[in-house]
């Protein structure tokens, strides 16, 4: 699956060890899986990851004139395995002040278990205006042509 960062419990030599998927590598032509890179993971050990930043609330914010661009797509963070978010909420409707939206608006920085590895000033999205393009009207040429025949 693309993008999947939970943790996954593998089998190895008939025991069970619990996992994390860091990269997975897919075929360009049939985006088929070709390689999945795992990272074990060990409870009392803090591991480095990113997570996805999902933006709730798009729908309230962009419209024909307003589109969000998201600068940052993923965030990463180091925490405890058992504190590993599957996502990052992050609220759209900040935008619609006119501000743009920070690692520093996250409410995952008041997760006292994940250290956030960016800084609070990052711009995670921004909300873009498009610019009406209004047509010249077609100017009527009032000159008229004067054609004269020569013999």
């Amino acid at each position: 699956q693309q993008g999947f960062q939970g943790t996954v419990n593998l089998e190895i030599d008939g025991q069970i060890v619990p996992a994390i998927i860091k990269e997975v590598q897919n075929d360009m032509m049939s985006r088929n899986v070709v390689h999945v890179d795992f990272q074990h993971l060990s409870q009392d050990e803090k591991i480095k990851l990113s997570v996805p930043i999902v933006l709730k609330g798009r729908e309230k914010v962009e419209g024909s004139d307003k589109i969000i661009q998201q600068q940052l797509s993923n965030l990463e963070i180091q925490c405890y395995p058992k504190d590993i978010p599957e996502e990052i909420e992050a609220d759209a409707e900040i935008l619609a002040k006119g501000e743009a939206l920070t690692v520093g608006d996250l409410e995952i920085l008041k997760d006292e278990n994940i250290e956030v590895l960016h800084e609070p000033e990052e711009v995670v999205a921004t909300l873009t205006y498009a610019a009406k393009y209004d047509e010249p009207a077609a100017e009527e040429d009032d000159e008229t042509e004067e054609i004269v025949e020569v013999e």
